[in-house]
């Protein structure tokens, strides 16, 4: 049954964490008209896939992204341990962005994703598992690609799930990934984006 995602109770560090996550949705931060750069970006907070964190890492970030002249699109992908439904619904998200960027005041083909941790792992799935199809189309804005233009992995998550912790297997980069930026730091006990 879907509803509105559940707010937990832990605000423990300040942060905001939303979990049950069972309808996916997007919150769109425009920045003002005479600060557009006509590029957009969908934001994915982490939270280990159980939880979004979803204000320091989702509207902060989109604030502060505005402030930059980009539109930022938070995205409340299903959790706890939803994965398969969370690349569902970024690869759903990217599309009816692209769809409305008429409506959105961005240029489709200038639209990245920037995810944080297990947003991160998201991001870097998306950006190279773009061209799977991973659920029947529901509209016409399933026929455009969900391929990001660009992708921010900030301390990304589980990337190095194969063998002696090398990239995880389904994570195939070649000559048409979009260009990643990687960020983390080397004494991130949960990162792993530095070991592969």
């Amino acid at each position: 049954m879907k509803h509105k995602a559940i707010q937990t109770p832990d605000h423990s560090r300040d942060i905001t964490r939303l979990t049950d996550v069972t309808d996916p949705i997007f919150v769109a931060f425009e920045p003002e008209a005479n600060n557009n750069n006509r590029m957009g970006i969908v934001v994915c907070p982490g939270g280990g896939y159980q939880i979004l964190a979803i204000d320091i890492e989702g509207y902060e970030v989109a604030a502060w992204l505005n402030k930059l002249g980009y539109t930022a699109f938070v995205l409340e992908y299903r959790v706890p341990e939803k994965e398969k439904g969370a690349l569902q619904d970024i690869q759903r998200a990217i599309k009816i962005i692209r769809s409305q960027a008429d409506k959105w005041k961005i240029n489709p083909d200038k639209l990245g994703v920037l995810g944080f941790s297990a947003g991160g792992n998201l991001c870097a799935r998306v950006s190279t598992e773009y061209n799977r199809k991973t659920y029947s189309p529901v509209d016409k804005a399933d026929s455009l690609s969900c391929k990001p233009d660009f992708s921010l992995l900030i301390y990304p998550a589980y990337l190095d799930k194969g063998p002696d912790r090398s990239l995880t297997p389904e994570l195939k980069v070649d000559k048409n990934t979009p260009p990643m930026f990687i960020f983390a730091t080397s004494d991130d006990l949960y990162s792993n984006s530095a070991l592969v």
